[in-house]
């Protein structure tokens, strides 16, 4: 039987930082969807225990590839997008996490034809994050308050618009990281 391409990968590259892929794991178990796969390309040193970590979870949403080559986090980072087959893919950080509804957005992307989303900057400060010198962020989590709308930009506009500044950020620029991208845009790249 062929097996139905998912709507969704969110794909994690990942290096010797399991405590908090088990954690992002554990996340998305709360999303009522078969719609989604999560694809975590690892490089760790050793993933013994991990691996068997992986093997007593038993869903079939998670598709795991270790490679103990030494890679680059560029390396590491493709091989975790070209192991997805998602429609759309969302890359995400091992220590970072997403929101329930993940799945709707990206129906919501299909539906309305969107290529690239982008979300408002979350910020999230581990406990074990070391105070700075004029505060303590430890624990934080720093975000804007989301009103619901949806801004829509040109793409050439916003590229010029970070080309004139230098190139000192990617301004309005849509990202697989942090964002979500259609799968054929990736494979115009790759």
């Amino acid at each position: 039987m062929k097996k139905i391409r998912p709507l969704l990968s969110i794909v994690i590259p990942t290096k010797n930082r399991y405590d908090y892929l088990k954690f992002f794991i554990e996340q998305l178990k709360r999303i009522n969807s078969s719609e989604f796969e999560l694809v975590i390309q690892d490089n760790s040193d050793d993933n013994s225990a991990f691996s068997k970590y992986i093997e007593t979870l038993k869903y079939d949403w998670i598709k795991y590839y270790y490679n103990s080559n030494c890679l680059s986090i560029s390396e590491n980072s493709d091989l975790a997008i070209l192991n997805s087959s998602g429609e759309y893919v969302c890359y995400m950080g091992d220590d970072d996490g997403v929101t329930s509804d993940i799945v709707e957005w990206a129906h919501w992307m299909k539906n309305n034809k969107v290529d690239a989303i982008k979300s408002s900057i979350i910020t999230y400060y581990w406990p074990d994050t070391k105070p700075g010198r004029h505060f303590n962020n430890s624990g934080r989590l720093v975000y804007k308050h989301f009103n619901g709308g949806i801004h829509f930009y040109d793409p050439q506009e916003v590229l010029v618009n970070v080309l004139k500044s230098g190139c000192l950020s990617l301004g309005l620029i849509p990202l697989v990281y942090h964002g979500m991208v259609k799968r054929d845009c990736l494979d115009i790249c790759y």
